[in-house]
């Protein structure tokens, strides 16, 4: 008997814990409660769990110290401010929240009033020590693009200038040096994370100024060019390797087309997988490195794409997975969904997800986008390589802007509500408010 009691008292307990911990790893909704960094309304970088009944501010001010306008709406739930900043500072706008591969890490751009006008930096904010370094400053060079390398104590970063673009490398440590990787305009890039290569789309530096697609070796001693891989590239955007570092793909001219190339992770034997249409296209590779999700906006239309075609890397087969135009297109990461953003009629966007095995697709949100996500879906295949739009489950998207309620319905400009952060289950249930915010990506791990 009393063996029984202690025996039911420890099933008792068991399943108590295991309840406790299934309530912190899931929301209500099915959805993990990672964390997410965000742009608030009021242009400072807010982080939560993605409920944020508790957001942290990063950037905030002082407490007590008055910043912005009085009545400006302020985001919904409890702030905590715990970056404290010089009170004779003036206010800045903070933008583009970058996760570290392992979370503990977050970049974001500053735009600040200086004594001599507009001051331009980069800071990089430590979970762990709940402190943030300046990385980087400059007076007429602005921080566009942030990207970090796999080991989370670099960081790469584009900047815009009169001369035109840069990319820049800075270890992530006070006074660290900058180093300069490239220049061109435009310049897109991705690094082969484990093997310390890199790969370039830009104009070359030197007259005649002819765009070319070539790999670049680096290390701490310094850097070269290790093979041109096309001159006089078609229209595209980023080339990307695939997750494994395996194989690289690419938009090159191959008798007056645009092809989408797939070569051997070096450069080498190079392989053409499908003839493309006149105009701008996009690549993403899916995180299995198995298949890649591709599209072509026709001249004239920078933000529309004509539907979306799938590539079996292996079998060559190539499917048309979506036939209506979109903005951008997002892997899950565990490759089973391909997000998507529509363009139906009407002033607004929509949010639809295709089931890869199955083929369905289904309808999520309707939505106005914000100014800083128009950006996003506007380079989307770049960021698609350093920023998250999926939770790191594959159950729930984010995004921020205005929700269309019914359909057909719009709203006068200013008479619309301020934008919010959206979590959006792909299983079940609607739409989920978190913050007020313009711009919003998920930690690539669960918790931090």
């Amino acid at each position: 008997m009393k063996c029984d009691a202690v025996f039911r008292r420890w099933i008792a307990v068991t399943a108590i814990l295991i309840l406790a911990l299934s309530s912190a790893l899931w929301a209500g909704d099915g959805t993990v409660e990672s964390p997410i960094a965000y742009v608030g309304t009021d242009s400072n970088i807010y982080y939560c769990k993605h409920d944020c009944s508790k957001a942290e501010c990063l950037t905030c001010p002082i407490k007590g110290l008055e910043v912005r306008a009085p009545g400006e709406r302020r985001m919904s739930g409890i702030v905590d401010v715990i970056m404290p900043v010089d009170q004779h500072q003036q206010p800045a706008d903070y933008n583009w929240p970058t996760y570290s591969p392992d979370g503990t890490r977050l970049a974001y751009v500053a735009t600040g009033q200086g004594e001599d006008g507009l001051v331009f930096s980069v800071y990089v904010y430590d979970f762990k020590t709940k402190n943030a370094i300046k990385v980087f400053e400059n007076n007429n060079q602005r921080p566009i693009y942030l990207y970090w390398l796999a080991d989370s104590h670099k960081l790469s970063f584009l900047l815009a200038g009169p001369q035109g673009l840069s990319l820049m490398l800075a270890d992530v440590r006070e006074s660290a040096p900058v180093r300069l990787v490239a220049r061109g305009v435009p310049l897109y890039f991705d690094w082969n994370l484990p093997r310390h290569k890199l790969v370039v789309h830009s104009n070359s530096e030197k007259a005649p100024r002819t765009e070319q697609i070539y790999l670049m070796s680096l290390n701490d001693k310094g850097q070269s060019v290790d093979k041109v891989l096309s001159v006089n590239a078609a229209a595209f955007k980023a080339p990307a390797w695939s997750r494994d570092g395996k194989h690289l793909a690419y938009v090159a001219n191959s008798g007056g087309h645009a092809t989408l190339y797939v070569s051997d992770g070096d450069g080498r034997n190079p392989k053409s997988m499908v003839s493309l249409p006149d105009g701008e296209s996009s690549i993403v590779w899916a995180p299995d490195s198995r298949r890649i999700a591709y599209s072509t906006a026709p001249p004239g239309e920078n933000l529309m794409y004509d539907g979306i075609g799938l590539l079996d890397t292996t079998s060559g087969k190539t499917t048309k997975l979506v036939q209506e135009p979109v903005a951008a297109f997002y892997f899950s990461p565990d490759s089973r969904h391909l997000a998507y953003v529509a363009i139906p009629r009407g002033p607004f966007f929509s949010w639809d997800v295709a089931d890869l095995p199955s083929g369905k697709h289904h309808h999520l949100a309707d939505f106005v986008t914000t100014g800083e996500e128009a950006i996003a879906y506007r380079y989307f295949d770049q960021l698609a390589l350093s920023h998250s739009i999926w939770s790191p489950r594959s159950d729930a998207l984010i995004f921020a802007g205005v929700l269309i309620h019914a359909e057909g319905e719009t709203m006068a400009p200013m008479m619309s509500p301020p934008p919010s952060v959206w979590v959006v289950p792909i299983a079940k249930g609607p739409p989920r408010n978190v913050a007020d915010g313009k711009l919003a990506f998920w930690s690539p791990v669960t918790g931090n």
